[in-house]
């Protein structure tokens, strides 16, 4: 044990060392950890023993009687640690990991190998592939191509069947666009416990995910006793692995004396059934370490806070040391821009033949800068009514309402204390219950838990339709069609016979009704409009953020989960529109309405156009735009002559 003697003061007298605690004290540093006895000042002008050790450079831990110090060094060299990227503790679990290998001996001959898909490592389909041939493709890490391209090319129709309905890769491994494309990513094998890549254990992704012939090849001729395979599907997969591996020639196959275990990787277990949790789960698994690390999830707020103010602090220095660098390849890629968009103005300018347009135009621009309340000269005619200037369903209803309202205090028959306008509402609300509830009733395969839900609609929707039926008798008296008549049906197969589905020459007395129908039903068609060019805006936006942001299996499950979403919801909106577009017909008759209510087309529903900078494709024929040119195109015409201006890249450089 070492005695360390502080002396600290500003007297000039011999110092006086009374102050000697009598416990170990501990002192760590860059060199370790020291245990140490103390010797404080004890002088009349002593100052306090915290001040004493921090003016010796040792950092207390407490203010009151220290037993703990870290010297200043130790925390400097932390500190700049801490900030630095947490890469070296990677390397150091590495190192840890090998150590405790090696003195495991009673798995010296396990071989952990960890199996995965890389699919942003894709590659474009190309002429003619002998120009640049492999020139050590099956020497190092790639296993041989032609037996491999053969094996796939004959077993690329085999399925995995998938009984574990907490993984959804595998069925959608198939399921990867190929257009334009050799391969659509790299799969490999990696020693689990040392991050290297087996040799001869990569191979291309032509199809899906099969992995059988690349782990197989790189398992052979290896001295085994023990074989560890760690897939995010290995619940499913080593079913069939032996049976793979006997398609494969005889020189390929593994010793029967090895042991061969499955292990899932712990972020991939919770997705999976129980059944399949603990039988490959790596911390039941023997001679499998826990390598879990720490992070802000379990430190306090205080503590939580402090070291995230520290790391942004950190971010903001290195965003100010590399702003000249930043600044730089900002302005490159905006004189581009720049460069783009002047070209393609000034050409846009020479197709306009009408006189005045442009300074129109430019005159609507500053107006809508100034007032957000004029007509916004970024979107054309139809869009500016759907979205601004239509009714909503809500708002006809309202006003609709406030008429009934104002009938019945001038003296006008109630027939129902249902105004007339609740009662379409209510036959409208369960049309469009009963939409949905047939589009989930066409899907293929139910579980028990959906099917009753979907049963419990049902029941729900056919007791709405009931107490409609008792106000429909009251305003519709001369429909002779009682609702026991329909009792055999299912209730989204239901008819309500509301006045659009009727011949109105054939029943007196519900004209009004079909007028504020006819209301209520182009109110209809708008919103469901309104909720298509939203729901493709929202999918053309998921794709495309999918692609440029979210690399990864993960994030492409819950992208492919948020698009099935849009997509039904989709087709709601687009059943919605046909029935409320045919009763509309019905009410309103052929007219001018045709042409900003037309029938909707299946190849009318696609997602809107994407704008590239870098694109060369025109987006508009060359061709003038003289006075026989009608709105709508004018206004295109408008939108891409407002945005091909350059003021923005001004602004930026």
């Amino acid at each position: 044990m070492r005695v360390v003697s502080i002396q600290r003061g500003i007297c000039t007298r011999e110092p006086v060392t009374g102050g000697s605690v009598g416990r170990v004290f501990t002192v760590l540093h860059v060199n370790g950890v020291h245990l140490v006895t103390v010797d404080y000042c004890d002088c009349e002008m002593r100052v306090p023993r915290r001040m004493q050790l921090l003016r010796a450079g040792w950092y207390p831990a407490t203010i009151y009687y220290p037993a703990t110090c870290a010297m200043i060094e130790l925390l400097k060299h932390f500190y700049g640690l801490f900030l630095c990227s947490k890469t070296r503790y990677k390397v150091f679990l590495r190192m840890v990991q090998q150590f405790h290998y090696e003195r495991m001996l009673k798995f010296l001959y396990t071989l952990f190998i960890s199996v995965d898909a890389n699919f942003w490592l894709k590659n474009h389909l190309h002429k003619n592939e002998l120009l640049d041939p492999g020139l050590h493709t099956g020497l190092a890490y790639f296993v041989p191509q032609v037996p491999y391209t053969e094996h796939i090319l004959k077993h690329i129709s085999q399925t995995n069947i998938s009984s574990c309905s907490g993984f959804a890769a595998m069925s959608q491994a198939d399921s990867k666009s190929m257009q334009g494309l050799r391969y659509t990513g790299v799969r490999m094998c990696i020693c689990a416990h040392h991050e290297l890549v087996h040799l001869l254990g990569v191979g291309d992704l032509q199809k899906g995910e099969q992995m059988d012939y690349i782990v197989i090849f790189a398992l052979t001729n290896l001295a085994l006793h023990v074989l560890m395979i760690i897939y995010d599907i290995s619940c499913q997969w080593g079913v069939n692995f032996h049976s793979q591996m006997s398609v494969l020639p005889s020189s390929l196959h593994i010793s029967p004396t090895v042991q061969v275990t499955y292990a899932i990787p712990k972020c991939h277990l919770h997705a999976h059934q129980i059944s399949c949790q603990s039988p490959n789960s790596l911390n039941l698994k023997p001679g499998v370490r826990q390598t879990d690390a720490n992070s802000t999830k379990e430190m306090g707020a205080g503590s939580h806070h402090d070291t995230l103010d520290d790391l942004y602090g950190y971010h903001n220095w290195l965003k100010t040391t590399g702003l000249g660098l930043s600044l730089h390849c900002k302005y490159v890629l905006t004189v581009i821009e720049a460069k783009h968009h002047k070209g393609f103005h000034e050409e846009l300018i020479m197709l306009i033949e009408i006189p005045g347009l442009v300074e129109n135009w430019t005159t609507a621009i500053v107006a809508w800068e100034n007032d957000k309340a004029q007509l916004n000269p970024y979107i054309t005619t139809t869009s500016h009514a759907l979205f601004i200037t239509n009714e909503s369903e809500n708002d006809v209803k309202l006003q609709l309402m406030e008429m009934d309202k104002a009938e019945a205090r001038a003296g006008g028959v109630q027939v129902h204390d249902k105004s007339a306008t609740v009662f379409l509402s209510t036959g409208l609300s369960i049309e469009e219950s009963q939409c949905c509830l047939r589009l989930q009733a066409l899907e293929k395969e139910l579980t028990s838990i959906q099917a009753g839900k979907l049963e419990e609609k049902r029941a729900a929707l056919h007791h709405q339709i009931k107490h409609f039926c008792t106000i429909q008798r009251a305003y519709m008296p001369s429909l002779a069609i009682p609702l026991e008549n329909s009792q055999c049906a299912e209730a989204e197969d239901m008819a309500l016979h509301l006045p659009s589905s009727l011949d109105l020459h054939n029943h007196s007395g519900i004209s009004t009704l079909a007028m504020k129908e006819e209301e209520l039903q182009e109110a209809q068609c708008q919103d469901a409009l309104k909720q298509i060019h939203l729901t493709q805006q929202a999918k053309h936006h998921l794709v495309t953020f999918k692609k440029k942001s979210q690399p990864g299996q993960r994030s492409e499950m819950c992208a492919h989960s948020s698009f099935n979403q849009l997509e039904a919801k989709l087709g709601q909106a687009v059943a919605k529109y046909c029935m409320a577009h045919a009763a509309f017909s019905n009410l309103q008759g052929p007219g001018k309405w045709i042409t900003t209510l037309s029938i909707l087309q299946n190849e009318d529903i696609c997602p809107p156009p994407s704008f590239d900078i870098f694109d060369d494709t025109p987006r508009l024929e060359e061709a003038g735009v003289g006075d026989s040119a009608d709105e709508e195109l004018m206004a295109r015409v408008r939108i891409e002559w407002a945005k091909s201006q350059i003021l923005l890249c001004k602004e930026e450089m």
